[in-house]
């Protein structure tokens, strides 16, 4: 046993002499002794190694300590710096994005898609649904003030697709409208500034579910969709385009075509005189353009009944009428991502931006 004390230190001799010692000891079955002896020393052995599995675990148990203390620390830094870089982003932001512009021009301030979202999502993730809802209106307010006090704009335009959803009731409806004219509301001294509500397929619908009650709620609230007027010294045409390419109510798509066909008479007539002013056309949904020069490609989807349920630009008919008025520019939004696309045409060429949404999945882009 004093051998076996004084060699309890080293865990593979102490292993070794127990299994010598069984072996020995078995030698002797019928010996009752020694079957006791077998099971001290058994014991004995479990006593003198337990100290050290102890240690080992202590010390593991000290380096996953010190691990976490790290990672704590680590943590930490992290995030001071990241609290560092939003009070950074919140003091500057945009002055790195905002490029200098002559003091005599005329500025336009766009935004895409805010589309935000209201019960639906209030009813999918409780309380965390509302405190997203505050948060992005609290967001996107934040980012409408901030490029609007570093760009001192003449005028705002709201590509459409302001709400997340076309199917919600008239009072979800109002209710997103009061949120709406809180975030878009402007500062003091600032309350004559223009601006120009479109409507978006999350607002209106395609052709195949836009509805008298839809287009009429949202044009009560925002104006009408289909108009044509000069400002800042330029002629500005603002047209439906969840109907231009058909619509489960015929009279909405006949109606912005004649509004288009009257508008084109109107504009080729004083284009080349004198007085003649450009033209820059505001829409929703992108025009035409092959698979590749933007992040959506060209698709439209129908139902059973042959009305457009989904479209990601209009058909190449309804871009090749837009594109004969003539115009410098076409602001549009609907693809989040954002495109910008040269039209080469006879006369020259007509610039093309699809707006990047304002979410904050994009950048709060402006």
């Amino acid at each position: 046993f004093l051998l076996l004390l004084s060699m309890a230190g080293d865990t593979s001799v102490s292993v070794n002499l127990r299994r010598e010692t069984y072996a020995r000891l078995t030698t002797y079955k019928d010996d009752t002794k020694c079957k006791d002896y077998s099971t001290a020393i058994e014991n004995l052995l479990q006593v003198v190694l337990r100290p050290t599995s102890a240690r080992v675990t202590r010390k593991k148990d000290s380096k996953l300590f010190l691990a976490i203390c790290y990672l704590y620390r680590f943590g930490l830094i992290a995030l001071g710096l990241y609290l560092l870089y939003q009070l950074a982003f919140f003091l500057y932001f945009p002055l790195f994005q905002v490029t200098q512009h002559p003091g005599d021009g005329k500025r336009v301030l766009f935004y895409g898609d805010p589309q935000i979202e209201g019960f639906a999502r209030i009813k999918r993730q409780g309380i965390f649904g509302k405190i997203q809802n505050f948060y992005n209106d609290c967001y996107m307010k934040w980012v409408f003030r901030r490029t609007l006090a570093l760009l001192e704009p003449d005028m705002v335009v709201l590509l459409g697709d302001l709400v997340s959803s076309q199917h919600i009731s008239y009072p979800e409806f109002q209710s997103r409208v009061i949120r709406l004219r809180w975030i878009f509301e402007l500062p003091a001294g600032k309350e004559d500034l223009k601006i120009v509500w479109l409507a978006g397929n999350h607002d209106i619908g395609y052709g195949s579910d836009c509805t008298p009650k839809r287009l009429e709620r949202f044009e009560k609230e925002f104006g009408a969709q289909n108009q044509y007027f000069e400002y800042l010294g330029q002629k500005w045409l603002m047209f439906n385009s969840q109907v231009i390419d058909g619509a489960r109510f015929e009279r909405f798509h006949n109606e912005t075509l004649e509004f288009l066909d009257q508008c084109r008479g109107d504009h080729l007539s004083t284009r080349d005189s004198k007085d003649g002013k450009p033209l820059i056309v505001l829409d929703h949904i992108p025009l035409y353009k092959p698979r590749g020069n933007c992040h959506d490609a060209p698709k439209i989807e129908k139902d059973s009944e042959g009305y457009i349920e989904t479209q990601t630009m209009l058909s190449l008919k309804s871009s090749h009428l837009i594109l004969s008025f003539g115009p410098t520019w076409i602001f549009n939004g609907h693809d989040h991502n954002g495109c910008f696309y040269e039209h080469r045409m006879e006369r020259g060429v007509v610039r093309e931006v699809t707006l990047r949404s304002m979410m904050g999945d994009y950048g709060g882009d402006s």
